[in-house]
């Protein structure tokens, strides 16, 4: 019987650190998994910004190419409509 007891007692604490080894990875797991979306989701946030950036940088130079293209011409414009 003192023996039956000793190995439930051993069984038990075995059954306890395992269960607390598997807890651990998966709140390692699922601490990886948060870590992963963070970082996954900083990616797309950064890829949108540099998107955004080039596009906001190609408009900027096509209004200055249209600018530069055409300054003279609206200044002429305008001399000739203000002098007649």
């Amino acid at each position: 019987v003192e023996k039956a007891r000793e190995r439930r007692e051993n069984l038990t604490e075995e059954l306890s650190r395992r269960k607390k080894e598997i807890d651990a990875a998966h709140k390692k797991n699922a601490e990886d998994a948060v870590k992963k979306a963070r970082e996954k989701a900083e990616l797309k946030v950064n890829r949108a910004s540099l998107k955004l950036e080039s596009q906001t940088k190609q408009r900027s130079d096509t209004l200055k190419k249209i600018y530069d293209e055409n300054c003279d011409k609206w200044v002429e414009d305008i001399v000739k409509a203000v002098i007649g």
